[in-house]
């Protein structure tokens, strides 16, 4: 699937066919043009290994798996495809975490807004095997995801996440 298939563009450039010069329309600045909002939605899981969640590092970065969704694809099939294309792990989804929003700047003066539906999900881990740009996995416990993911959001999943996995047990 194309992220155009998955986005939707919103937002309006200023009317540069008007006769207007720019300085009457803005107020003397040159013309201003507002960015462009690209909207995504990806899914991921925070893996639990019996009593441990699973990170993955991606460069300087300590996050969870996840991705865009498919067309028609349903948030928690894409959680499971995502962490199988990352992690190479069949996991089962348990329950629904929440979602996270964030906004991230890309070129072409386009803002990229995305909004992340979270599962909690158990799988094995003997059988990781991960997916480029992933370099590293841990199996970390409470405490450790608190000191080694690198987002807030994150941090949190974990504690939904740990606080989920002992209600589920």
């Amino acid at each position: 699937m194309t992220n155009s298939d998955r986005t939707r563009r919103t937002g309006q450039r200023a009317n540069a066919a008007s006769n207007d010069s720019p300085g009457d329309r803005l107020g003397g600045d040159a013309q201003r043009v507002r960015p462009v909002a690209i909207f995504h939605e990806s899914a991921g899981a925070v893996v639990m290994i019996g009593d441990r969640c699973l990170a993955l590092r991606r460069g300087d970065e300590w996050v969870f798996p996840k991705g865009h969704l498919e067309r028609g694809e349903r948030p928690e099939d894409a959680a499971i495809r995502e962490v199988r294309e990352e992690t190479g792990l069949e996991v089962r989804i348990l329950q629904p975490i929440g979602s996270t929003r964030y906004e991230f700047e890309a070129p072409a003066d386009s803002a990229h807004r995305k909004r992340v539906y979270w599962f909690l999900a158990e799988g094995d881990a003997n059988a990781i095997r991960l997916e480029p740009p992933f370099s590293e996995a841990a199996v970390l416990d409470r405490e450790e995801a608190g000191r080694i993911l690198t987002h807030e959001t994150d941090r949190e999943l974990a504690g939904r996440a740990f606080d989920a996995a002992r209600g589920v047990k």
